[in-house]
């Protein structure tokens, strides 16, 4: 929740520090919005891709330290496995997931074209049609979910 807190607080600190006195300002028409737009999403997923690797790397780590100490001290080998086995994902219900939001995302960019005056309303129905596949993928878990049980 405070990651969420903090983008949207960034996301609209960005847009308010570029406020102008031009009452038709239209940030999705001006290019150089975009393109600064772009290069911030750009630097941040980058940087968001550096920092996995490093949490990445500092987990096999401490993960590896940990199997030494308690091989050190005698636990069996059955336990070690149990608690560093990681977690097992159904990567199907992954994919699914992924492309229910794509499916999602791509209706949003379908009805943007369909309806061309681009403003705030091309966001307003990205953001439903996004909010939709979320919604739908929520419902899919928990149908499967009823099932598995």
């Amino acid at each position: 929740m405070k990651k969420l807190i903090l983008i949207t607080g960034i996301i609209l600190f960005s847009l308010t520090s570029n406020a102008q006195e031009n009452i038709n300002f239209d940030p999705f028409r001006d290019r150089d919005f975009v393109n600064k737009f772009m290069q911030a999403a750009a630097i941040i997923f980058v940087i968001y891709l550096i920092a996995n690797f490093f949490l990445s790397l500092i987990k096999l780590f401490l993960e590896y330290k940990l199997k030494n100490k308690m091989m050190d001290k005698g636990a069996p080998e059955n336990i070690i496995r149990q608690i560093l086995q990681p977690q097992k994902k159904d990567s199907r219900i992954t994919a699914i997931k992924w492309a229910i939001i794509a499916g999602g995302i791509g209706l949003g960019f379908t009805l943007i074209a369909i309806f061309p005056p681009f403003g705030i309303h091309s966001v307003m129905m990205m953001c439903f049609c996004i909010s939709l596949s979320f919604l739908c993928y929520y419902y899919f878990v928990k149908k499967t979910e009823a099932q598995a049980a």
